[in-house]
């Protein structure tokens, strides 16, 4: 809370203040009320600075006992608080006794200059070496987590390094430990040399002061010969950095550190040891005390570690290896692929090879997978989130933050639906409406969500709405919502204050607003010392003083997702985009995906893993866990995803009970359960380019991949991972999964299919499907670039990009399909005015064909040449009772009586009405050619229905 830091830095101030008036004081040899006043300052900023660290941890144990963390909370302190003070005493003790004087340096020196001396020289030794040793108790800190780690770590047996023998977590634990523990070591050192330099300086010259220079003089090179030791420590533990680093064309180590780097860097560890040794002894042996001697054997060790580390190795990298590059890290390049796919997640990707896509689609295919087809998402989030603003914003102080798509089964069916949850801005109230009562006690929430089905839409192209308005209300089997109040959330910022002496706006309703008091069990009871806390955190006296609270009222933080989390387990990582989920009893529940990750997996290579982690630098990730967040009452719960990753098992071991194992979660949290889109993007950047699994191909980049291309708004930009129900060549099971197209880089056909599962319990995750390279497979911008081609496509598209109206393209799907790629892309319109796009038509494409119709079904029909009924995604173009032909049309029966039409009939007129689709536009673009040759079309099915109508 950046209050409180406000207040620690300006006790600081006061603390200086306080130390500069008491100085001044002392030096004027004044008294009285001077001395008084400059004592006050100092015990008031000294009493305020630990007042400030003791309610910071009190407001923290108290929001760690509401989500019910007490152990995490307690963990975390005493590891750091123990570090302290375990590294202050240790440096302050060694560098006490070491840079200790006795009595008989002071023996040359008459008394009173002996006296005076020893008093400055001590007083020096005690300030010196206690801010050093603060600054080594807080490193010490802060390592404190790592060295429990090192200390709990689990053994993990899923990868050994090739070149040390090491497992993954002497790695992850271990190997940063002890390059910190060097580091604080060297401090101490450090801090010791820094001890005897203040030595020198304060040391007035006197006659007789001999002696104690030379006492100075060993102290000095006793530090050097430590600082020696550590630094030839330190060159052996880097031997293990060199599997972390580019080296050529291999990531890690290569021909060159394994024959030429490593054996001298031992042998340089060696010599520094040495070097440790001699300066040591010179502390001892005054004769090798010589400055010159000394200087002379630092300059060598620093001129045989330049020769031994980076000259000798580059002249071998370029005269023997580089000559011979492919052939002598061909094992180095092995390595490095294996470990990058492994790291990432990717060493146990199911591929399935070059698939049929040259069968034509035919109408019994599409029957065949009807199922996938009713849940073709139509919807692209882009322009669902403005159409969402436009119809449900409701008011100005709600907002969308995001679109988030998932499935629920409806009325019997597994459906992919889209869902956002209305949040409440306050920033976008009115100015004259902020004060601390309505932003902390009366906007408080958001209400409900919006739901509906990602394939659905109206006859306008508006979307078909499951869940709708405020109150929420509920249709086509979604459950009804029961609780939709959001007092945690994605876009959610700042304590609110529950329970207060007056109500919550509820929602808008008619002329005034609905109130609310709320009911549940969230938040902090503000008991007066806990006003007391909580107002000092946020710097708010209002939070002490106001009238409208009470012993009762309760106060909500952490009330962003990312920051709860963040706070109650900063040891892990949160995915950008936790998304909304209604549970069977109707409640709301964030739930988000979280990351264990680190930058010490041996031989892999680096990815900066974008806005998922923040720019973060990684080279090994896990999707370890997932949390849920009540977003009514805050409820936070953690559960354990991956117990294969030594990092989660560690940290399981550390804080029991912070995870709970998935498979004990409710049933509604595994059926919800998403692959985070972020780590998906993370994957295929990794993917393009060690799917290279050869090293002769890996060494030449010869066949790299990138992430196919779409339009949007005119723009062309990568493809985002969607979401969608999927079904692998060869499976019969429909999967919620996440989609990724690639292309050879510089080309824009398509060269594989990255599917990920979203079943937890699957064996295959990460699938790829992998097109054959003898033909060419169109890749979604080729669909693009044809459907820009089409004449009667384009001119209608031109022609609406006129008129004050605005063409959009939504995502480009890619769906195999019994042997055939099947296209499908929506196209909304909008006004230039007002951003509300509606859905007007549905591209599909296959290998040889691109039509578009006003719905899936319509368009499928076109591609086919014949009606298509995939279950009405879309507006319906019937109804769902059996079709009626009016009195008088038939020829059968009694003259008058209604009669049914057959499957066969209904087909017909289906193609009928295509047929005469067509003709229409191709007639209003002036193609008077293919018009004819659509109403000669038209004859003929005619011809067929009036035979079938005729025929006993």
């Amino acid at each position: 809370m950046t209050g409180q830091t406000a207040m620690i830095s300006a006790f600081g101030v006061l603390l200086l203040v306080a130390v500069a008036v008491l100085i001044w004081v002392r030096r004027s040899r004044s008294s009285g009320w001077r001395l008084g006043l400059s004592v006050a300052l100092l015990l008031i900023a000294v009493a305020g600075l630990a007042f400030s660290a003791l309610v910071g941890l009190y407001t923290d144990f108290l929001f760690f006992s509401e989500v019910g963390y007490r152990q995490v909370f307690w963990t975390r302190t005493f590891a750091r608080v123990i570090g302290y003070v375990v590294g202050f005493v240790v440096a302050y003790a060694a560098m006490w006794a070491i840079t200790g004087l006795p009595r008989r340096l002071f023996a040359g020196m008459n008394p009173d200059d002996a006296r005076r001396t020893s008093q400055v020289l001590k007083w020096t030794r005690i300030i010196v070496a206690l801010v050093a040793a603060n600054f080594v108790g807080l490193a010490t800190s802060g390592l404190s987590l790592q060295l429990l780690a090192a200390v709990r770590q689990v053994p993990s047996t899923t990868y050994t390094d090739p070149i040390f023998g090491h497992d993954l977590s002497f790695y992850f634990f271990t190997y940063p430990v002890l390059r910190g523990l060097l580091g604080i070591l060297a401090g101490i050192a450090v801090g010791g040399m820094a001890v005897i330099g203040a030595s020198f300086l304060m040391a007035t010259s006197v006659p007789g002061d001999a002696a104690l220079r030379r006492g100075l003089h060993s102290r000095l090179s006793f530090f050097a010969g430590i600082l020696l030791l550590i630094a030839a420590a330190g060159v052996w533990v880097s031997m293990y950095g060199l599997l972390f680093q580019s080296n050529g064309v291999v990531f890690g180590v290569g021909n060159v550190d394994k024959v030429v780097r490593i054996p001298l860097m031992k042998v340089t560890a060696v010599g520094v040891l040495l070097c440790g040794i001699v300066f040591l002894l010179a502390a001892f042996r005054p004769r090798l005390a010589n400055p010159k001697v000394l200087g002379w054997v630092g300059a060598l060790t620093l001129i045989a570690y330049v020769l031994l580390v980076s000259g000798i190795p580059a002249l071998y990298q370029r005269f023997v290896i580089k000559p011979n590059e492919l052939s002598r890290e061909t094992p180095y390049m092995a390595n490095n692929i294996a470990a990058t796919n492994t790291a990432f997640g990717l060493s146990a990707v199911n591929v399935i090879p070059e698939p049929d896509t040259q069968t034509t689609l035919t109408a019994s295919a599409i029957i065949a997978n009807e199922d996938l087809l009713q849940n073709v998402r139509l919807w692209d989030w882009r322009a669902l989130a403005d159409t969402n603003e436009q119809l449900q914003s409701i008011r100005g102080y709600y907002k969308f933050n995001d679109i988030d798509i998932d499935r629920y089964t409806l009325n019997g069916k597994l459906q992919e639906v889209m869902i956002a949850a209305r949040e409440l801005d306050q920033s976008l109230l009115p100015d004259t409406s902020r004060s601390f009562i309505n932003d902390r006690l009366v906007y408080t929430h958001g209400f409900g969500v919006v739901v509906n089905g990602a394939s659905d839409f109206t006859p306008e192209g508006a979307p078909l709405y499951a869940v709708k308005d405020i109150p929420p209300v509920s249709s086509g089997g979604f459950v009804n919502i029961s609780e939709p109040r959001i007092y945690y959330g994605e876009s959610t910022s700042g304590f609110a204050i529950v329970k207060g002496n007056s109500s919550e706006f509820d929602y808008p309703q008619g002329d005034a607003n609905k109130q609310y008091r709320y009911t549940g069990s969230g938040g902090i009871r503000l008991s007066l010392l806990n006003r007391l806390a909580f107002s000092f955190v946020d710097q708010n006296v209002n939070i002490l003083i106001s009238g409208q609270i009470n012993s009762e009222s309760r106060i909500m933080v952490y009330r962003n997702l990312q920051e709860r989390i963040k706070h109650i387990a900063p040891f892990l990582e949160v995915d950008s985009d936790p998304y909304i989920v209604v549970d069977p009893n109707g409640k709301l529940f964030w739930f988000g995906q979280g990351y264990t990750t680190s930058q010490n997996f041996p031989y892999s290579e680096y990815y900066d893993a974008g806005a998922e982690l923040d720019g973060k630098v990684i080279n090994y990730i896990r999707n370890s866990f997932m949390y849920t967040v009540n977003a009514f009452d805050g409820a936070t719960t953690f559960y354990l995803i991956d117990k294969t990753d030594p990092i989660a098992a560690t940290i399981d071991r550390i804080y029991p009970g912070l995870f709970k194992s998935l498979d004990d979660a409710p049933t509604f949290v595994k059926d919800h359960y998403r692959y985070p889109s972020g780590l998906g993007a993370l994957q295929s950047r990794v993917f393009s380019k060690y799917h290279m699994t050869d090293p002769r191909v890996f060494y030449g980049q010869e066949d790299q991949w990138a992430v196919a291309k779409e339009r949007y708004l005119g723009t062309d930009s990568t493809i985002e991972p969607y979401y969608i129900f999927f079904r692998l060549p060869g499976s019969t099971q429909q999967v919620f999964s996440l989609v990724t197209p690639f292309t050879p880089v510089g080309k824009d056909n398509l060269v594989a299919l990255m599917a990920i599962n979203s079943d937890v319990s699957s064996p295959d995750r990460v699938s790829i499907i992998k097109f054959s390279k003898d033909r060419v497979v169109y890749g979604p911008f080729q669909v693009e670039a044809r459907i820009d081609q089409d004449t009667t496509i384009s001119q209608t598209l031109t022609l609406w990009n006129q008129q004050g109206s605005q063409v959009l393209r939504g995502n480009m799907l890619i769906l195999p399909v019994d042997g055939s790629l099947l296209y499908i892309e929506p196209i909304y319109l909008q006004s230039s005015s007002s951003k509300m796009p509606q859905i007007k038509k549905v591209v599909a494409a296959t290998k040889d064909k691109l039509v578009w119709g006003d719905n899936l079904d319509l368009a499928l029909s076109n591609l086919l040449g014949t009606p298509v009924d995939i279950g009405g995604v879309g507006p319906a173009t019937t109804g769902t009772e059996p079709v009626v032909v009016p009195p008088g049309t038939g020829t059968t029966g009694e003259t008058g009586a209604t009669e049914t039409v057959t499957a066969k009939q209904k087909a017909l007129i289906g193609e009928a009405v295509a047929t005469m689709t067509r003709y229409k536009e191709y007639s209003a673009a002036g193609d008077f050619a293919n018009a004819g040759k659509e109403l000669k079309t038209l004859e003929e099915i005619l011809a067929k229905l009036d035979a079938l109508s005729t025929t006993p």
